[in-house]
């Protein structure tokens, strides 16, 4: 019973980190998107005035 519940700990501790660290690739490439559609935007707007 002690086994099976190290397993399940250490798995979701596994699963955890992965999904963080998904979460946190997908945040930093979001950002990323989001910075340069406001750019593009910016220069567009720059672009009619």
């Amino acid at each position: 019973m002690m086994a099976a519940g190290g397993w399940r700990a250490f798995l979701g501790t596994i699963l955890y980190s992965v999904l963080e660290r998904r979460l946190r690739v997908a945040i930093v490439l979001g950002g990323i998107v989001f910075a340069l559609m406001l750019a593009g935007w910016v220069s567009i707007g720059l672009g009619l005035v």
